[in-house]
């Protein structure tokens, strides 16, 4: 086996490469041939800690290194176009607007389409890479519209992650809630507990867009990037999503929730990027329904 780096694979570790690009292989063999010298980067015996940079030619004897099935060999079978859906584009990010109802990532009950298969297809992504293909840089909830970062290259996904664990993106939903609310705008500063029971600090703002008939319309900024957080917090506000059932709202088509602006700053070429995914079509009905007939 010859296997040449390239530049998405760089900057890791030779053992955290072998393990992403074959995952089939058994961890304990990877450790194994390490151990015993079978696996060489230049020629030279390998070091499961040492980097690996663009260029690097590994080689591997007397083991039999198995991949799985990638996603970019998947992709092939869906045939849905992602054109409509992008709203930025560059050589290093992608920002789609996420229709709701599309998963982002399969799932045990989800056995269709989901949004990184065809981000993965529009990109058809080919340059080598072993262990690295386009990610999602975040989330969204499968009932949940709206911009959604990707990444096309290894450091663009580093940079982002980066920014989300520093809270250095800024994300503004819009959100339809139930009730009338009295102030203009609100801050909820109330930890949320994780899966595992820990308590952190969550913080949210909103400020009301529009007041309609029995519900709001709200602009909410994530100032932390806790599961479900908007929801939960509107809801322990007296201010569930309409649609969201889970959290106390009222019945309706969907999850009145849309993920509306991203914006953040590519570091590598210190642009400021902006992205803004307009209301759907369903929120916008249900805005004009609600809204107070004047006379």
């Amino acid at each position: 086996m010859e296997i040449t780096i390239v530049e998405n694979d760089a900057g890791q570790r030779l053992d955290r490469f072998l393990r992403k690009a074959f995952k089939a292989t058994p961890l304990s063999l990877i450790h194994k041939a390490l151990r015993k010298g079978r696996v060489k980067v230049n020629g030279k015996r390998g070091k499961g800690e040492q980097p690996l940079v663009a260029g690097d030619v590994i080689t591997a004897s007397d083991i039999d290194f198995r991949r799985l099935v990638t996603i970019t060999e998947k992709v092939a079978e869906y045939s849905e176009d992602l054109s409509p859906l992008i709203l930025f584009e560059n050589d290093r990010f992608i920002v789609v607007n996420k229709p709701v109802g599309l998963p982002v990532h399969p799932g045990a009950f989800h056995h269709g389409d989901t949004l990184i298969d065809l981000i993965q297809r529009h990109l058809k992504h080919n340059d080598g890479s072993l262990s690295f293909s386009p990610s999602l840089a975040h989330r969204l909830d499968k009932g949940v519209s709206g911009a959604i970062l990707a990444c096309k290259a290894a450091d663009a996904l580093r940079l982002a992650t980066e920014h989300f664990r520093e809270n250095n993106i800024r994300k503004e939903y819009l959100a339809i809630v139930g009730g009338e609310i009295f102030v203009d705008e609100g801050f909820i500063d109330t930890p949320l507990e994780d899966k595992k029971g820990n308590m952190l600090e969550s913080q949210t703002k909103w400020r009301v867009v529009e007041r309609l008939k029995d519900c709001t319309l709200l602009r909410v900024r994530l100032l932390t990037g806790r599961m479900h957080q908007i929801r939960r917090h509107l809801s322990g506000e007296g201010l569930p999503i309409i649609g969201d059932t889970e959290y106390g709202g009222r019945k309706a088509i969907r999850i009145m929730l849309h993920s509306h602006l991203l914006e953040f700053k590519d570091t590598l070429t210190g642009k400021k990027i902006s992205v803004e995914a307009p209301m759907p079509d369903e929120m916008k009905a249900f805005v004009q329904r609600c809204r107070p007939i004047s006379g």
